[in-house]
């Protein structure tokens, strides 16, 4: 048994008592044990229901939030972790706009406000860019706050982009093809068609969509175009070639192409149809361009005929090929093409020979035979074209004997010319060379030795006879100018440096005498070392160079001038600029060689 004691003090007659009052507790123990196991079992149970709604919510594939009505974090599942990057554990006891403060006026932001403040469910589709999270969120409300599931999207958002785009990408290429494109089911019920099959028959689309395929043609070809349509069904492909008729009743002339194709279960046809209109022109326009071209082949002047390609066998000739070579039709048309050509030039006919389709060729001048054995010079010049549905290659052979003949014989006089005047150049070299050398030497010598008399002279008058020795050393300063002269005459006949130290050292006292002589200023760019050329082309270019500089200074009123002379693999070339004032090549004198006459 269970009892509760209670004791009481007091005091009577100056003495102490105690009142005592004893109690039996034994069925409230009784109901408090019970009390405190049930507890501790409904602890147990709440932890273990907890820990398998956690559980739960863990294991479900979308994240799981739960918020205050402080927007505070309560609870926050693993998949929210792996979506956001951060331990749901650090976001407990935290607002959500400040864990997200750049969600702060999103969509999710006014759907969160929404669902709180009207107590009703709410969902939302949002991308948050910070984590490029496309999210479609369920929002549950209560009194105490928000529980909100939140379903990762972004795969699907980026699929459906794609395949808009791939929507798009279709749209725009059945749009750009260039004739008419149609899709449509066995009842003759459009899905699909281009723009330009609008425009071509001038139906709009929702015209389009309630009309038949059998509705845009002419009543004289639904039948026919009816048994093409069904001959798709049946085998799968085919074509046809009809007249798209336009609402106002013109008719587009057009090739069809269809085949069969299954779309949501169902056969349906895909059809393209092409404009044939140029093409119907256009095999007009070469009816008539091939009558007029077998008028101007046959009646045209000059020689001509046509090769197959790739065989190169002759298939036709005109009247003219036939008089230039003396053959008659059937002898030329059973002719190798090589007997035509000199046998000197076969070798040459072996290499230049291209059977390739190429247009129009220039081939040059050729020698030909006749059929009497006669060498005759032909200009040939070949097109590449299509004569009866074949590659063929008309060939135009002009007869041109006398003018190549007389144009050799010419050669050879400017060949003549040539040599003359190389040799000229050659003869007056050395006649400078010679002058230049009779100068240096002998009136040099004579000079100097003047110049040595004048000297002894003056060393022999005594100071008294002032003016004789004045006179003297005025006569000394003339024989020493006179002597620079002559050295300067003979240098510019033929100046001894070119012999002795190379073009390029010659060139270079040219250029220093011309600057101390005509006050222009010279620079210049020279080869490092000497260049290892011919007497007669250093000769001619040092002339050349000499030449130059004198028109310069005498025409060109010039302050500078830049020469440089460079040399390549295969080539010399002197270049010289000038700051003058130039010349009008229009009003430069007729008579005159010039800059442009060669020899």
């Amino acid at each position: 048994m269970d009892i509760a004691i209670r004791i009481s003090p007091f005091d009577l007659e100056g003495k102490t008592f105690f009142i005592s009052f004893i109690r039996d507790i034994t069925q409230k123990k009784q109901l408090e044990d019970r009390l405190k196991t049930f507890n501790e079992e409904l602890s147990t149970q709440v932890k273990e229901k907890t820990e398998e709604l956690t559980d739960i919510l863990d294991r479900i594939t979308d994240g799981f939030i739960a918020v205050d009505r402080d927007f505070v974090y309560t609870y926050a599942n693993k998949k929210i972790g792996e979506l956001t990057g951060i331990d749901p554990k650090e976001m407990i006891g935290r607002r959500v706009w400040d864990v997200f403060p750049d969600a702060v006026g999103s969509e999710t932001f006014k759907a969160f406000k929404k669902a709180m403040h009207t107590q009703t469910f709410v969902s939302n589709t949002d991308h948050f860019q910070p984590l490029n999270l496309w999210q479609e969120n369920h929002i549950y409300p209560s009194s105490r706050g928000l529980s909100v599931f939140i379903r990762d999207i972004s795969e699907k958002m980026r699929t459906e982009k794609e395949m808009d785009k791939v929507r798009s990408m279709a749209d725009t290429l059945i749009d750009s093809l260039p004739g008419v494109f149609y899709f449509y089911d066995q009842n003759g019920t459009f899905i699909r068609w281009n723009r330009q099959f609008e425009i071509v028959t001038g139906y709009s689309g929702e015209e389009i969509a309630k009309m038949h395929p059998s509705q845009f043609f002419a009543d004289d070809q639904q039948e026919y175009i009816a048994d093409r349509i069904q001959g798709v069904f049946e085998k799968g492909a085919n074509d046809a070639e009809a007249d798209l008729v336009h609402r106002d009743g013109t008719r587009t002339p057009h090739f069809f192409k269809a085949t069969l194709v299954m779309y949501d279960g169902k056969p349906c046809l895909l059809g393209t149809g092409i404009d044939m209109t140029e093409k119907r022109q256009a095999e007009e326009f070469l009816k008539m361009s091939e009558l007029k071209y077998r008028l101007l082949f046959s009646a045209n002047p000059l020689a001509m005929w046509m090769l197959s390609l790739p065989e190169y066998k002759i298939i036709e000739a005109n009247d003219s090929a036939l008089k230039q070579y003396g053959y008659e039709r059937e002898e030329f048309l059973d002719l190798d093409v090589a007997k035509l050509y000199s046998t000197e030039d076969l070798e040459k006919l072996k290499e230049q020979t291209n059977i390739s389709f190429r247009g129009i060729h220039y081939a040059g001048v050729w020698r030909h035979m006749r059929k009497d054995g006669n060498v005759i010079y032909v200009n040939i010049v070949t097109h590449d074209t299509w004569y009866e549905g074949r590659a063929v290659r008309l060939v135009l052979g002009n007869e041109i004997t006398e003018q190549y003949l007389a144009e050799e014989r010419l050669k050879e006089s400017y060949s003549s010319i040539k040599r003359l005047t190389e040799h000229l150049n050659s003869i007056r070299e050395q006649e400078r060379l010679h002058i230049a050398r009779e100068i240096h030497d002998e009136l040099g010598q004579l000079l100097t030795v003047l110049k040595m008399d004048v000297s002894w002279l003056n060393r022999k008058l005594k100071s008294e006879e002032g003016p004789i020795k004045d006179k003297l050393t005025d006569l000394s300063a003339l024989l020493d100018t006179t002597v620079r002269t002559v050295r300067r005459i003979s240098s510019e006949l033929r100046p001894s440096l070119i012999d002795d130290l190379g073009l390029v050292a010659a060139m270079e006292w040219h250029m220093d005498e011309f600057s101390k002589r005509s006050g222009v200023i010279c620079s210049a760019e020279f080869p490092d070392t000497e260049l290892i050329l011919s007497d007669s082309v250093k000769i001619g270019l040092y002339r050349i160079f000499q030449e130059s500089l004198t028109n310069v200074g005498r025409h060109a009123e010039a302050k500078n001038a830049h020469i440089v002379l460079r040399k390549t693999q295969n080539q010399l070339i002197l270049t010289i600029q000038d700051d003058g004032i130039g010349f009008d090549e229009t009003k430069r004198n007729k008579k005159d060689f010039g800059i442009d006459w060669c020899p």
